[in-house]
C-alpha cells in the first residue's frame, strides 16, 4: 500500500483552501500595513515587502502541488521520464528565490557534480523541491544548502538549512507510509511534504520505490530534507 491507495481527493483540496485562506488574510494585512504607514527608511519597506513576496511565493507553490494532484484525480502522479542534468534543475530552483535571499542576505549554496545526471521528472521534482527551501526560509537563519549526489543506485537530493530542524511529530509523520496531509502545531497542512511523498513514490524502477526522509543535524545543524530516487 503507498500513500495514494486512499487517497480522498476532496479532503486535499478542502485542506489546500483553508491553507490558502489564511495564507491570502495575512496577505492582505501584510498589503494593508504597508499601504498605511509612514517609512523613516527605505530598507524598512524593502523588508516587508520581501516577506509579501515570500508569501506569495509559497501561495503559488501550494497552487500548483494542489493543481497538480487535482489533474491526476487523487491516483498516482503522472510523471514523464527524461534525462535531466540536475545541476541545471538545481540552478532553476535557486533562481526562483534570488529576490527574496537577496533582500535578506540568504546564501543558497549548491554542491552538485555539474555532470550528475538521473532519469526523473524535471517539473515534479521541481515543484517538490521549490516548496521545501519556500518553508526553510521561514525559518533559516542566513544558510542553505542543496546536495545531489548518488548512493545505492539511487540519486538524493538532500537540502540543509541552519534552522531550528524539524519537530518530532513531523519527523514521525513522514516515516509513516499512509501520510496524508494534516494539521500541525504551526497550523499548515503538510501539503507539501504529502506532495514530495507522492512525487518520490511515483518514480520507480523495478520494485524499488522513491521517498522522503527528514532528520536534523548536518553540517549546519537545522533541517535536513532527503529525497530519494531510484
Amino acid at each position: 500500500m503507498d500513500c495514494t491507495d486512499s487517497l480522498d481527493l476532496s479532503a486535499v483540496m478542502a485542506t489546500t483552501l483553508h491553507d490558502m485562506k489564511n495564507e491570502l488574510t495575512l496577505f492582505n494585512q501584510s498589503i494593508e500595513t504597508i499601504a498605511n504607514k509612514t517609512y523613516t527608511n527605505e530598507s524598512e519597506r524593502q523588508q516587508e515587502l520581501t516577506h509579501l513576496r515570500e508569501q506569495s511565493e509559497h501561495m503559488s507553490i501550494m497552487l500548483t502541488q494542489a493543481l497538480t494532484m487535482y489533474k491526476n484525480q487523487g491516483n498516482n502522479l503522472a510523471i514523464n521520464i527524461e534525462e535531466v542534468f540536475i545541476r541545471d534543475l538545481l540552478d532553476d530552483v535557486k533562481a526562483r528565490f534570488h529576490w527574496v535571499t537577496l533582500r535578506r542576505g540568504i546564501n543558497i549554496e549548491i554542491i552538485c557534480d555539474e555532470d550528475l545526471f538521473w532519469y526523473c521528472d524535471n517539473q515534479l521534482i521541481s515543484y517538490t523541491l521549490n516548496d521545501i527551501i519556500s518553508n526553510a526560509l521561514r525559518f533559516v537563519e542566513k544558510n542553505i544548502q542543496i546536495i545531489a549526489q548518488t548512493a545505492d543506485n539511487k540519486l538524493e537530493i538532500s537540502i540543509l538549512d541552519d534552522g531550528i530542524g524539524f519537530n518530532s511529530d513531523i519527523i514521525k509523520s513522514v516515516q509513516d507510509i499512509s501520510l496524508k496531509p494534516r494539521k500541525s502545531s504551526s497550523n499548515h497542512s503538510g501539503l507539501g511534504l504529502f506532495f514530495a511523498q507522492l512525487t518520490a513514490q511515483a518514480h520507480h524502477k523495478a520494485d524499488r520505490h522513491g521517498e522522503i526522509t527528514l532528520t536534523n543535524g548536518g553540517d549546519l545543524g537545522g533541517g535536513i530534507f532527503t529525497l530519494h530516487l531510484p
